[in-house]
């Protein structure tokens, strides 16, 4: 039987888990149903969140299972993980020189003195550098589906693993909590 300690002690023990982790680390739970996933906000802050607007009953044990990932991946796991984040960064790539061109270009566009054929000019091809942002971030979503659906679909072959360096928070199944 898991034994929970106080609230406090818990959030004490998450906030000190999470000392010098990054934003886009692979964590535990940061949600009941997502055994792992990034970190996409500062983890104090969904500690906050966690304090604030979950069930008391639930709040102890969110936060013990809230935690940074430690274990290497299962290589298919791991060449999946890779894939997502070449696949992110070429989003983020795309988005940074699509975001630039919008800038770049922004007193032509937004100066009627221009010709109208050559605002729409610019902003044909900004479209089209929107148009290729969208396409990257479809596959950055669907390289995470598939790692998020492998790890669900492979939970067995993590849960040894991560039992056996954490007695105090043992997997028994990819979700905390008992569906409603």
């Amino acid at each position: 039987m898991l034994e929970l300690k106080s609230i406090a002690e818990e959030e004490a023990a998450c906030l000190a888990a999470f000392e010098g982790v990054s934003l886009g680390q692979l964590v535990e739970f940061c949600h009941h149903d997502i055994p792992l996933e990034r970190l996409l906000q500062p983890a104090k802050e969904r500690i906050w969140y966690i304090l604030l607007y979950k069930r008391e009953i639930e709040i102890a044990k969110r936060l013990r299972y809230f935690r940074p990932h430690i274990e290497p991946l299962p290589e298919h796991l791991a060449q999946m993980d890779f894939d997502f984040k070449q696949a992110a960064l070429e989003f983020e790539r795309l988005s940074d020189l699509c975001n630039t061109e919008k800038k770049k270009h922004s007193a032509i566009l937004e100066d009627s003195s221009q010709s109208c054929g050559d605002r729409l000019l610019l902003l044909e091809r900004i479209r089209i550098y929107e148009k290729r942002v969208e396409q990257a971030d479809q596959i950055a979503q669907n390289a995470w589906n598939d790692f998020s659906d492998d790890v669900i679909a492979n939970f067995s072959l993590l849960v040894e693993e991560h039992n056996r360096l954490h007695p105090e928070s043992p997997w028994e199944r990819p979700n905390l909590f008992d569906k409603a």
